[in-house]
């Protein structure tokens, strides 16, 4: 696998990159859910909460009025009539001020459309109210009954009507802003909350992935060398990998050949030092018998000079035959010499081997 041939600091790297990757993403998440609930609350707050506000005042500023115009084309008091035409032109102020702010701020198709409706009828119901004022100032009274009885309150209830629908729509729609914001966040959090849980579960698959690839060859390790300490010099391991553990295996695997290789030398020694002990004992057992066999005729030899000495005192005419004795003893003693120069080479020889077996011991004791 590629991964076995990374090194171990390219493994913690290569874990932590992936996690600060991971974090990366859920905060660029976040941070996008985040945006879009500001902008959705942003809209909530500064759009659609104020036009339904100013869309209910309108409409409470359109019924006060309209019961100001009745009170007004109703009453038969001047001086109430003054009062009521000095509120009446306070609201319409206040209600100009609120449909100029309502027209300056961003609208929908059907928002304009509600917003024209409730202009349309507010132009008819202004119209038949100018009408009724100036009948009202002419004195004609019963045509002022007339129009507010058949004209007057059908146009305010229309005017009213789509004020109501205008003030429907705008709280409908930041209903659903606000739906649509709480909505939004809950699906924020369920996002996060799963990118959490996978960066969670990736962190630990990584960190077990990490700890097999570091754990896993150290227990090969501590195996292979628990059997070379047992004695199995055969052991190694088989591995593909180029990192460090990979080294390591390689440099316990040349130990172990090592090891191996030293001790079948040692084993060569002792195999040497058993068969030159061999041979030692076999010269040793040639030279014992060659010895015996020497004192055998060193025996003969002095009975040889005894009968020699005994044939010398006896008969003077026995010369020549005492001189071929003594040349023969001459010559056996000096195989008897020669006999004792190779004892002393074969001691010496035993002295070497001793001395050999020695350092062979040594060594051995020493592994």
């Amino acid at each position: 696998m590629r991964i076995l041939k990374l090194q171990t600091g390219g493994k913690v790297l290569g874990a932590f990159g992936a996690m600060l990757l991971v974090i990366i993403v859920i905060s660029a998440v976040a941070l996008w859910r985040m945006q879009a609930a500001d902008a959705l609350t942003s809209d909530l707050v500064r759009n659609k909460f104020p036009k339904q506000q100013m869309a209910g005042e309108l409409l409470g500023l359109a019924q006060l009025n309209g019961v100001r115009t009745v009170a007004i084309a109703r009453s038969d008091s001047l001086e109430l009539s003054d009062y009521f035409h000095a509120q009446l032109e306070q609201g319409a102020n206040s209600q100009a001020v609120l449909e100029e702010r309502m027209a300056a701020m961003p609208q929908s198709p059907r928002e304009a459309a509600l917003m024209e409706s409730a202009g349309a009828h507010k132009a008819s119901f202004l119209r038949i109210q100018a009408e009724i004022f100036q009948f009202k100032e002419r004195g004609q009274t019963v045509e002022v009954e007339r129009l507010a009885g058949e004209s007057l309150q059908p146009a305010l209830d229309a005017y009213l009507g789509a004020l109501r629908e205008l003030v429907g729509y705008q709280a409908a729609q930041a209903n659903r802003q606000a739906a649509a914001s709480a909505s939004d966040s809950t699906a924020s959090r369920g996002i996060v909350g799963v990118l959490g849980a996978i960066a969670l579960l990736a962190g630990c698959m990584l960190a077990l992935l990490l700890a097999r690839s570091i754990t896993g060859p150290l227990k090969q390790a501590v195996a292979l060398a628990e059997r070379v300490a047992k004695g199995d010099l055969r052991a190694s391991i088989e591995h593909s990998r180029s990192d460090e553990m990979g080294r390591l295996f390689d440099a316990l695997n040349r130990m172990t050949e090592g090891v191996s290789a030293t001790v079948e030398r040692v084993l060569d020694g002792a195999r040497a030092v058993d068969g030159a002990s061999g041979e030692i004992a076999a010269g040793n057992a040639d030279l014992s018998a060659r010895t015996e066999r020497q004192a055998g005729t060193l025996v003969e030899t002095a009975g040889a000079m005894e009968a020699l000495t005994a044939a010398v005192a006896q008969n003077d005419s026995s010369t020549t035959q005492a001189n071929t004795l003594a040349h023969a003893a001459s010559t056996v003693a000096q195989e008897a010499m020669r006999a004792v120069a190779q004892v002393v080479e074969k001691m010496a020889a035993i002295e070497a081997s001793g001395t050999r077996i020695a350092e062979i011991t040594g060594v051995i004791d020493g592994i």
